[in-house]
């Protein structure tokens, strides 16, 4: 076999490893490919799994050049694991976990979208203070009205079977809001809970007055996804994602130091006492009857 051309063909690895050509001249043959590196695993609690190592590059054939690396594998496919229940509870599914895009920092307004230090999350955006009735506890905002791990202040937590509702712990649900899932919602404008507990809107719409629809009703408008009153919500007063500056309210869509025009602070926001069935005649007084409105 002196004088003629040696093919040395390697066998190529797993997943896709290609294999060089043969050179078919005195000089020796070109080694082939190196493998291609294993695909990664599926990601654990929905995470997606990171690609394979790129293969090693095919032994040289005699004489020849050596055989190019192989590619790299592909990345393992995302396991269903705790993001499978986020889209129930509205939240979106972030790093293989479900997060609150409206508050948490480290995906705020969007997943990956980090706040800078010194800066909390309040209605989808990084603020240097937190909206109208929310507060900053550690680099978050929280509504400490509704939020039972910092009830009335930060860190102050209610115990198991107790809610918070109106910055106070207790066993049941005040304010207008209704108990779901261990919180306090409103399930008059919140579409994961709309009319009631777990009764999802379908995508596209809105939860407004206790009923999905395609759009705002009454005097409410369209802010992030939610129905808000822009007359009296801090985080949106006068025009959606108009932020009130801490400590501020919001009365007929300006931002204020106390509620104007008759109005009072009622759950951190200002309502007319004469006319709201949920605060009639005195905050967290629901008798809507008495205010003529149908039960």
């Amino acid at each position: 076999m002196t004088g003629l051309g040696v093919a040395i063909v390697v066998a190529a690895g797993a997943n896709c490893g290609g294999v060089a050509a043969v050179d078919g001249s005195g000089g020796g043959a070109t080694g082939s490919a190196g493998e291609a590196g294993t695909a990664g695993s599926a990601g654990g609690g929905g995470a997606t799994g990171s690609a394979g190592q790129a293969g090693r590059a095919g032994w040289a054939g005699g004489g020849g050049a050596p055989g190019s690396a192989g590619q790299a594998g592909t990345a393992g496919t995302a396991g269903a694991g705790a993001c499978a229940s986020c889209a129930a509870d509205g939240l979106s599914c972030c790093d293989g976990e479900c997060a609150d895009t409206a508050v948490d920092p480290s995906h705020c307004g969007g997943c990956g979208k980090i706040c800078a230090p010194g800066e909390g999350c309040s209605a989808g955006k990084c603020v240097p203070e937190c909206a109208g009735d929310k507060i900053l506890c550690g680099n978050q905002c929280v509504d400490p009205l509704l939020d039972p791990s910092n009830c009335g202040g930060c860190e102050s937590h209610c115990v198991p079977d107790l809610v918070c509702s109106g910055g106070k712990c207790g066993p049941t649900c005040t304010c207008g809001t209704t108990k779901c899932g261990g919180k306090c919602v409103d399930t008059s404008a919140d579409p994961a809970n709309c009319g009631a507990c777990a009764a999802a809107c379908p995508g596209g719409q809105v939860c407004s007055f206790d009923q999905c629809a395609l759009q705002c009703l009454g005097v409410t408008t369209k802010c992030g996804g939610k129905c808000v009153d822009t007359q009296t919500d801090p985080a949106n007063c006068g025009a959606c994602a108009a932020v009130c500056p801490g400590g501020q309210v919001c009365s007929h869509g300006q931002c204020q130091l106390s509620c104007g025009g008759g109005t009072t602070l009622c759950c951190g926001r200002c309502v007319d006492t004469l006319l709201d069935p949920g605060n009639c005649g005195s905050c967290g007084h629901d008798c809507c009857a008495a205010c003529g409105f149908p039960l």
